[in-house]
């Protein structure tokens, strides 16, 4: 990671980070998407924009990674409510390994989901554009009519089974 922050980090806390960085690694840092522009200054934008979980985070289950992290490749992979990549951070290496869900055909492009996977479309995209700023237009928020109902109907029902199998 080019930097990790606790969940406490600040705009501060960021350009403390950063200012141990050679600069070279600044402007990476700088070139990554900021969806909160107007709204925090720049590092802190960039930072909620952009920063991965160091360690389990679950909005269906209410648990949160006690850090984040911001990584020059892997902050720039795009989203998807049915992605083909993961990513999990492992505490003993302190980095996070990305890893197929499923075949992955020759250029076709690697997507992770920023959001929870249990919960309608309408939700979804809720989220996403409160968070990242952008409505989703992923395979499965552009279903629409029946395959729309029944994806939203699946979501929530294994949404369901995750909470009574705990």
């Amino acid at each position: 990671p080019l930097i990790v922050q606790s969940q406490s980090y600040t705009n501060k806390s960021i350009l403390g980070a950063l200012a141990s960085l050679p600069d070279v690694q600044q402007r990476e840092y700088f070139s990554l998407t900021n969806a909160h522009k107007g709204v925090y200054p720049p590092p802190l934008g960039v930072f909620k924009t952009n920063a991965l979980p160091c360690g389990d985070n679950s909005l269906s289950t209410g648990t949160a990674a006690r850090r984040g992290a911001v990584f020059v490749l892997g902050s720039r992979f795009n989203s998807s409510c049915e992605p083909n990549v993961n990513n999990y951070w492992g505490d003993d290496q302190e980095k996070t390994t990305f890893w197929a869900v499923r075949d992955i055909i020759e250029g076709e492009e690697l997507l992770i989901s920023y959001g929870e996977h249990f919960v309608s479309r309408d939700t979804r995209r809720a989220r996403l554009k409160a968070q990242f700023g952008f409505e989703c237009a992923c395979t499965a928020c552009s279903q629409t009519g029946k395959e729309l109902e029944a994806s939203d109907k699946r979501r929530v029902a294994l949404a369901r089974l995750y909470d009574e199998i705990g």
